[in-house]
């Protein structure tokens, strides 16, 4: 459906071949990554190995094509360059295409239809009789297939560092990759833009194997306080927008909430019984409500954490502003990304050392490695360090409270001997995971400190 959307009506003979000169380097990797799938699945199926072949389709389409790709594209399909846009549109033509032809065996009535909507063919002309696709040896590019593991790889770690620290989906970060080879360097300059569009990063800096790490005694003052800010206008212009509009939709939809309530209402009044009830059920689930969240200090507090968290994440993970500066109202704007052209031969390509402006205070930083890649995530003016260290405190709290609990039942002789062997083995399992559990948070919150 994305693709036969983005397509705009074109089949992919109106489109034509993939040019390889206008060719980039995601689409040279997914077209590598399409021959070699389809040289594993005739060696597959010449030897019998219908299991095999559908398993290696599956991590192809579903792992590289989908989940990789279309990621890859979506800037130059919602871009201004009509090239680089046709190209992206000849690719994924091209490649979906393929994959109807080498799915059809195992999914023959699918498949079919897929490939008639693509194609806008008759129902004269089959996808039974098309020939099964052949490889092309000299599109595979196992160098390719390096690069990209080691692209995928940043792109993991960052969203991994990025949900340690409970950054919000719409918030961007800077980022700093420090490698120990020019080749590593390479790569990941060339795939910048790729990697701030999947990452969501603010800006992207390649170093050197010695990350300049700020002095920590310098900046232990600074260390102290809350993270930098904008300036306090511009900061005040974009919430007041925000909630401006923000408020009226939420007056808009509150209003039509009401009348049609209202409205229900009074079909309900008419019937028997009904209204009482409606009475009995809303007094039931009152009551339900208040024992399990209202009763106890901790269960209000959770609550009140819990609508605190649903806001916060509802607000910041929808921007009005920029949905409505979409060109399109039908599709939401996708990260701003540079199309990226590279040379064919990258191992050529000199590697551009750029001066480093991004500070790396250890004790302020968040890091992973991915290879031999160390990749640093500095938390100055993008996380709330305090409140992160509250918020991992309370959870380590509630932990901790779990872990006392079990072992209480376990301590106690009565449950261990007479309770069913499934049950203790349960609750041994429970306190294993909630132990690792807090082990985790107490890590965290070391990092944090």
């Amino acid at each position: 459906r994305f693709v036969l959307i983005n397509l705009e009506g074109k089949t992919p003979k109106q489109l034509g071949d993939p040019d390889s000169s206008k060719l980039e380097l995601a689409d040279r990797w997914i077209l590598s990554r399409y021959n070699l799938a389809i040289a594993q699945t005739r060696d597959y199926l010449n030897k019998y190995g219908f299991g095999e072949a559908a398993k290696g389709l599956y991590e192809f389409i579903w792992g590289d094509f989908f989940y990789w790709y279309i990621e890859l594209v979506k800037p130059r399909l919602n871009g201004d360059d009509a090239t680089a846009k046709k190209t992206a549109q000849q690719v994924l033509a091209y490649v979906l295409d393929g994959i109807l032809k080498l799915l059809h065996p195992f999914m023959p009535h699918v498949t079919e239809e897929l490939w008639h909507g693509l194609h806008q063919e008759d129902k004269d002309t089959l996808l039974a009789l098309q020939p099964y696709p052949e490889s092309d040896p000299k599109a595979i590019d196992a160098g390719l297939g390096e690069q990209f593991t080691l692209i995928f790889g940043a792109v993991r770690t960052i969203r991994n560092l990025r949900a340690e620290a409970e950054i919000k989906p719409s918030a961007k970060v800077p980022i700093v990759l420090a490698s120990e080879t020019n080749e590593e360097q390479k790569i990941l300059q060339s795939a910048e833009a790729y990697i701030c569009n999947l990452a969501k990063v603010e800006k992207l800096e390649v170093r050197g194997p010695k990350v300049a790490i700020a002095d920590t005694k310098s900046t232990k003052k600074i260390s102290q306080k809350s993270p930098s800010k904008p300036s306090e206008e511009f900061e005040f212009d974009e919430s007041k927008q925000q909630t401006t509009v923000v408020l009226l939709a939420t007056v808009f939809v509150l209003i039509m909430a009401f009348k049609a309530v209202g409205a229900v209402l009074d079909v309900v009044d008419d019937f028997i019984l009904l209204p009482q009830l409606f009475e009995l059920v809303g007094f039931a689930w009152s009551v339900w409500f208040a024992a399990n969240n209202l009763l106890f200090a901790e269960d209000r507090k959770t609550l009140a954490e819990n609508l605190k968290q649903t806001t916060e994440d509802a607000i910041g993970s929808w921007n009005p502003l920029e949905l409505a500066a979409s060109s399109d109202p039908l599709q939401l704007p996708v990260a701003d990304a540079v199309p990226l052209e590279l040379p064919l031969d990258m191992q050529s390509a000199e590697l551009q050392p750029e001066a480093a402006s991004i500070d790396i205070d250890a004790e302020r930083s968040m890091t992973g490695v991915v290879g031999t890649t160390q990749v640093l995530m500095p938390l100055d003016g993008v996380v709330d360090m305090a409140a992160l260290r509250e918020k991992v405190q309370r959870k380590l709290g509630k932990v901790e409270k779990q872990v006392a609990s079990l072992s209480g039942r376990l301590g106690n002789a009565k449950f261990v001997d007479n309770a069913p062997a499934e049950v203790v083995q349960a609750v041994r399992d429970e306190l294993a995971e909630v132990e690792t559990q807090g082990q985790l948070l107490r890590d965290r919150l070391e990092q944090l400190q």
